[in-house]
């Protein structure tokens, strides 16, 4: 990728309603826990899931490596950084969605954000 606008155009592919995925649903799931069939278990599981994944990739990393500048070397044109967001910016580009129209491709109404 050359440029920030050639990010957001591959961002936008993938992200295109054209490409809606099939949608089928998840009828069971095995964890540790047994054969979970129940749609508010399984969302459950994979939100457990997605919230600690990060937390267990982390733990694995020797603490020798922590520190990025350790074993990211050089200049890298090819990466970005983006800084956090606060809480107010979050808020305010919330409340300036536009309140009608289709769902994004997540299915989630912006009345529900």
């Amino acid at each position: 990728m050359n440029s920030i606008k050639d990010v957001w155009k591959a961002l936008n592919k993938i992200c295109s309603s054209k490409n809606k995925v099939n949608k089928s649903s998840i009828n069971h799931l095995t964890t540790s826990r047994g054969h979970i069939d129940n749609q508010s278990e399984i969302a459950e599981e994979f939100n457990k899931f997605f919230c600690e994944i990060g937390k267990k990739l982390a733990s694995a990393i020797p603490a020798s490596q922590n520190e990025f500048s350790k074993f990211l070397r050089g200049y890298f044109p090819q990466c970005m950084f983006l800084s956090p967001a606060s809480n107010i910016e979050v808020f305010n580009l919330i409340m300036s969605l536009r309140k009608t129209g289709s769902t994004s491709p997540d299915e989630i109404s912006v009345k529900l954000i």
